[in-house]
């Protein structure tokens, strides 16, 4: 699963960054290379560990899980719905590690970020809009990444049946 993580981390990084740095620069609130540095770093931050749960989850779900994907077979159903299971199990996983994520953000680095915008020089609600964007940026970077991360995952470690592949025939 290292390389449908990377490929999660990588498109989260890139769509999520790029617009936030947009963003931040439309707004005319940073130079460049400070929102470029500064975001990239908050993203990949919270992007890898959330994808790495996510990617744990759906391995071992597939592992030692293989009695409810015979039985779903069994009574008929095809196999890229019964793998469909898992999928939903890693995105609860990651669903469940953003909330308590974002509520130690929320009580921690949220504020001490809004107090270093303020610090310097920005308007309070210059620094509210900015704290805002990147917690919605982090959310869409994970849905992003998480997304890619489950298709790489379905197209190129996995077989129609949900067994590992040999690692030689990727």
């Amino acid at each position: 699963m290292v390389l449908p993580l990377l490929y999660g981390v990588l498109a989260g990084w890139v769509v999520a960054g790029a617009i936030t740095v947009w963003a931040l620069l439309v707004f005319g609130f940073l130079p460049a290379i400070t929102a470029v540095v500064s975001v990239s770093a908050l993203l990949l931050i919270a992007l890898f560990p959330a994808l790495r749960r996510s990617a744990v989850v759906y391995s071992k779900a597939l592992k030692y899980h293989r009695a409810e994907y015979l039985y779903d077979l069994g009574n008929g159903v095809e196999a890229s719905i019964a793998v469909n299971t898992y999928e939903k199990k890693a995105r609860r996983a990651v669903s469940a590690w953003l909330q308590r994520k974002l509520l130690r953000s929320s009580f921690g680095a949220l504020p001490v970020a809004s107090f270093a915008l303020l610090l310097a020089g920005t308007d309070w609600i210059m620094a509210f809009e900015t704290i805002i964007l990147i917690a919605l940026m982090v959310l869409l970077a994970v849905a992003i990444g998480l997304f890619t991360m489950l298709r790489v995952a379905r197209r190129y470690c996995y077989d129609k049946f949900g067994n590992i592949r040999n690692i030689r025939n990727i």
